[in-house]
């Protein structure tokens, strides 16, 4: 079921000035409840302007936004998407203030109408829901932690609200592999779960192939392609011309079919392609064997 609906969306920036730019061009897209949706495109595609209208942060120019059956237009009934859609922005390290990780995981509880037992209560919930531990980080200023850790702080912060969508912009954009590994498979974990539902923003197809349920390219402003990941790769053509690279398990895999090896499907992982390869030789083997 879809629980966000975007249809015809048009944004302009600076709209009758010198300054007007046209940042996205008649996108529709949906987001269905329980997935995992990954935004994906070159670097000024429209990414980060599509997912602020998630949750009513910015307002169409033109075309229409319904958020868990709302029209982000009107003023009233979407005041509280906030709660509803979660937005991490690109770098949201940057963005802690509290004196001490509580503090600013509680910000966002406090400006509810829950009691501080009901606060710290999501606080540690949502501690845990990205591995921190409560009781070795709750009175840590944040600005003593490392860059990762900074960061599952900010996501943490989000999740408290306990949102029925997560909407995260590069979140692993400056951390090493290590780093970026961990934190996708805890973005993953919560979708998983079932805790919330989870729209990804990046430009690293390796990241798109690995953890998307399903996609959507941009390209300067307009809808390029969306389905799953095995359709999007298996047109390498439209993705390199905008300048995204194919993952390289995808790759092989599409080369070996085109240079007539038995490959059903393209791999998305290295785990994929090791196993793609492995029963290439078995069936060439046995070819062989025949002869």
């Amino acid at each position: 079921m879809s629980i966000i609906q975007v249809i015809n969306l048009v944004y302009v920036y600076s709209r009758g000035t010198p300054f007007q730019v046209n940042s996205l061009q008649n996108v529709s897209m949906t987001v269905d409840e329980g997935e995992f949706l990954v935004v994906a495109g070159p670097t000024g595609s429209g990414k980060s302007t599509l997912i602020q209208h998630l949750n009513g942060l910015l307002k169409p120019t033109a075309g229409k936004v319904v958020v868990l059956g709302v029209d982000t237009t009107n003023k009233k009934a979407a005041a509280g998407l906030w709660r509803q859609v979660g937005l991490v922005f690109q770098y949201p390290e940057t963005q802690l203030f509290g004196e001490t990780v509580y503090e600013d995981i509680a910000f966002g509880p406090r400006n509810t109408e829950a009691d501080e037992e009901q606060v710290d209560r999501w606080v540690k919930r949502a501690m845990d829901q990205v591995d921190l531990d409560y009781h070795q980080f709750r009175d840590l200023s944040p600005f003593t932690l490392s860059s990762g850790q900074r960061r599952r702080v900010a996501m943490a912060g989000v999740l408290a609200l306990q949102p029925r969508v997560l909407v995260l912009d590069e979140p692993t954009a400056g951390l090493d592999p290590v780093g970026r590994k961990r934190m996708l498979q805890q973005i993953k974990g919560l979708q998983r779960e079932g805790i919330c539902t989870v729209v990804l923003v990046t430009h690293n197809m390796e990241d798109a192939a690995r953890w998307a349920d399903r996609m959507l390219v941009l390209d300067q402003g307009k809808v390029l392609r969306q389905g799953i990941p095995r359709d999007i790769f298996s047109r390498p053509e439209e993705l390199n011309q905008v300048g995204l690279e194919v993952p390289f398990p995808a790759t092989l895999t599409r080369l070996l079919r085109e240079s007539g090896y038995p490959v059903e499907q393209l791999a998305l992982t290295i785990d994929e392609a090791e196993q793609t390869v492995k029963d290439v030789r078995v069936v060439m083997a046995n070819r062989r064997e025949m002869r």
